[in-house]
């Protein structure tokens, strides 16, 4: 009996008592991704320690607590205001599938919650691909079927093939229409969304995803390869014309464009350019249907019409359906022997056989200079070097010391030093790393700021500090919320991928640099590069107000390395200011009424409990892409601008605050706070009939009463009717002596008064003949 004792002991601690385990949350990933589990709790355990765990949840199966909030790939976040404990799992593999534990440490027994999470191999798509090819400047649409249940959910297009970061990275959504260069389209009806791309550019070639949002399972997605081909191939000719002369050439056309609108018009590119049958008389066309082509007649030419033409057939000025036409202008004049027409466009090609052999030659000086400038440049550096180091046994301002010895003239270029030492900004130093040689390789260095503004060389003759950021492109916004994590994704040109990526802040020396790509993790940093999108992302978690400010994306690279900026912007994770309050009880309906502003009235409106931005949206209870969901409903009026949420069956647990949420694609998304208070329900209809039976009791005795009563008096009359009638009897038969009393008492249908109290006979005042007639003794005694 003690074995089996000690057994179930044993077994109650290895499985920490999950004997209160509730519910199960099932959560779908991706391999070499990232996933959160969210796990809610009760009121009051708070200040617990809450953890995630695996198998039989013994104190090695313990992967993270809240005590300890990062341990290898896993990180966990509590957010006490909203009873969510947060746990990422990164760097997914299929090993990481299976069964969870979320759980709350308590005395005696711990509060469990079953995680199911399921992993699909391959974080990439699809099996199928849409292959799409155009020309820059064109115009494209993408097609993205979707089935019909569908109808309703939000629809979204993004970079690459990584179906698990795609809605974070979409370039637009169905809430939002228009986005720059991107349409989105939704044909209902049909069950296919589409996107369009407007003014392509090369840079738009690449994978895409169509995605199809489901609530509770993993998202539908289509894939799309776009090809976007340089705008080539152009028909050209060059034509001369004399100035005030006519001029006649020919624009030649696909004979299935024969009943297409002809045009001719003049700039240096086709995106610009002015159509010259339209603005000016001098210019007519005339069609040739025979022989596919049309004419065009330039009456009196003028010095100004020298340029580029652009002749065609079709407004859409699809690939290889225009000419390009260069016209000269030359120009005719007069001597005395006779007129001699002189041709400008001779005298440019002479020109240009000039420049043909002067541009080597000077590009040969240009390139002499340079070296003897490089040159100086690296004696200057030897003797500035040497200067700061004996400086530097005395000084520690290395910069002050040089900028000191400029003042003194010991740099024989003091303009340069001079200038130098109005730069103080380190952003612009370039890291030269040269590890073959004693000097660094200037190359690149384009003014004397980088070379003297990086203390690291003054003091010791290092190599710079920062990786040459002259490449840095662009600019990335980024707005997160403190205590929560961000995710920053940088895009890269193609030829890049096997490069090394990484993220760093500051001047991006070594020890500036937070993760690379080679390290996958680091402390609260996480980087992933999709080489088939050409993204690489790099998520921070458990963000700090010191965490804002600037950081480069950057990939390295031999010699300077590619760089783009991130600005990143942090707000405080709770909400709100103002908070909306509510009171109900159990069993009732309440509904929870949100306003939102008339330019948000097509985007997504959602609720979640707690007051946290950061995960409200992937958190929501329900959202307007489904109007029910178990207890809650939403319902949207755009015309009001309010969305109203109405929770039925309340319980108590249902207390506590809740967020309004609507979606902003382009910044962080706009909420409204509302305080729920559910109480206990008053039971006014248990009183109600508890009245009612009381008042049917009462009612019954009275009924009861008075049916005594009246039977009790049927009873007396009963009685009183027989002795009445004998006593009539006795008076007829003579039983009574006093026949003149008896024949006047029956005459007396009123009382009788009796004035005799001193006799025999009883005092009759005030008695009727009923109570005359009724008493027995009475009549017995007559009856003598």
């Amino acid at each position: 009996m003690w074995i089996v004792h000690n057994l179930l002991f044993t077994i109650c601690i290895a499985l920490r008592c999950v004997i209160s385990a509730v519910g199960v949350i099932h959560v779908p990933g991706y391999v070499g991704s990232m996933v959160n589990i969210y796990c809610s709790y009760d009121a009051g355990y708070e200040s617990y320690e809450k953890y995630l765990c695996k198998n039989n949840c013994g104190d090695s199966d313990v992967l993270v607590t809240t005590s300890n909030p990062v341990i290898n790939k896993y990180s966990i976040h509590d957010d006490k205001t909203a009873r969510i404990f947060t746990t990422t799992i990164s760097d997914l593999h299929s090993a990481d599938a299976g069964k969870y534990w979320c759980g709350v440490t308590r005395t005696g027994k711990d509060i469990y919650t079953e995680v199911k999470l399921k992993l699909l191999v391959g974080d990439s798509c699809c099996d199928t691909v849409t292959k799409v090819q155009s020309y820059e400047g064109y115009s494209e649409s993408f097609s993205c079927p979707y089935e019909s249940q569908y109808q309703n959910s939000l629809k979204y297009i993004c970079r690459g093939n990584q179906p698990s970061t795609c809605l974070q990275q979409a370039l637009i959504t169905s809430d939002t229409k228009q986005n720059g260069r991107f349409r989105l389209d939704d044909d209902k009806v049909s069950g296919t969304f589409t996107v369009t791309i407007n003014s392509l550019v090369k840079g738009d070639s690449g994978s895409y995803l169509c995605g199809v949002q489901r609530n509770s399972e993993l998202d539908v997605f289509s894939a799309v390869e776009l090809k976007v081909k340089e705008w080539c191939c152009v028909k050209s000719s060059q034509i001369n014309g004399t100035v005030g002369h006519p001029l006649i050439f020919q624009c030649p056309y696909p004979p299935q464009h024969r009943y297409n609108r002809k045009f001719l018009c003049k700039g240096d590119h086709r995106n610009k350019c002015t159509d010259m049958v339209a603005s000016q008389s001098r210019f007519t066309i005339e069609d040739n249907g025979s022989s596919s082509s049309f004419s065009v007649t330039i009456t009196k030419i003028q010095a100004d019409d020298t340029g580029t033409y652009w002749c065609g057939s079709d407004s859409q000025w699809s690939h290889g359906n225009y000419t390009r036409i260069q016209l000269s202008v030359v120009f005719q004049q007069h001597s005395g022997n006779g007129a001699s027409t002189v041709e400008t466009p001779a005298q440019i090609s002479d020109a240009g056989q000039y420049v043909v052999y002067a541009v080597p030659a000077v590009l040969l000086v240009l390139i002499c200079v340079l070296v003897l400038i490089v040159y100086k440049c690296k004696r200057q550096k030897i003797k500035g070097n040497e200067a700061v180091m004996n400086r530097n046994t005395s000084k520690t301002g290395g910069l002050e010391e040089v900028m000191g010895a400029a003042e003194n003239g010991i740099y024989g270029n003091d303009e340069v030093v001079r200038y130098s030492e109005k730069q103080t900004s380190k952003s612009a130093c370039n890291d030269y790393h040269d590890a073959g040689e004693d000097e660094p390789d200037y190359e690149n260095c384009t003014q004397s700021e980088e070379i003297y503004c990086n203390e690291d060389f003054h003091k010791a003759n290092r190599r710079f500090a920062l990786r040459c950021v002259i490449g840095a492109v662009g600019g990335i916004h980024v707005t997160g919320y403190m205590g929560s994590e961000v995710t920053v994704s940088c895009s890269y040109g193609q030829g890049y991928e096997s490069y090394e990526k990484y993220l760093c802040k500051n001047n991006c020396g070594n020890g500036d640099v937070l993760i690379k790509t080679s390290e996958s993790r680091k402390n609260k940093y996480v980087i992933h590069d999709d080489k088939t999108a050409r993204i690489f992302t790099t998520t921070i978690f458990d963000l700090h107000s010191v965490d804002a400010g600037k950081y480069w994306c950057g990939v390295s690279k031999f010699g300077k390395d590619i760089y783009t900026e991130v600005e990143l912007k942090l707000m405080p994770d709770s909400c709100c200011d103002n908070m909306t309050k509510l009171e109900s009880y159990e069993g009732y309906s309440e509904s929870i009424s949100c306003l939102y502003e008339f330019q948000y009235q097509n985007n997504l409106k959602y609720i979640c409990r707690g007051n946290r931005r950061s995960t409200c949206r992937r958190q929501a209870l329900i959202t307007s892409h489904s109007r029910q969901h178990g207890r809650f409903r939403l319902d949207d009026d755009k015309i009001s601008g309010k969305f109203t949420v109405t929770i039925n069956s309340l319980t108590k647990s249902d207390s506590g605050s809740y967020l309004c949420g609507v979606q902003r694609n382009s910044d962080l998304d706009v909420f409204s706070a509302v305080e729920l208070e559910v109480k206990e329900a008053v039971h006014y209809a248990a009183y109600a009939v508890v009245a009612v039976v009381l008042l049917i009791c009462v009612l019954v005795i009275i009924y009861k009463y008075k049916c005594y009563n009246v039977r009790a008096t049927e009873a007396v009359m009963s009685r009183n009717t027989p002795k009445a009638d004998d006593v009539i009897d006795a008076e007829e038969g003579g039983i009574y002596g006093n026949q003149e009393f008896v024949v006047t008492f029956k005459q007396q249908s009123a009382l009788n008064h009796f004035d005799d109290p001193g006799g025999d006979e009883p005092d009759y005042e005030n008695v009727t003949t009923e109570e005359l007639y009724c008493n027995e003794n009475y009549h017995k005694a007559q009856r003598r």
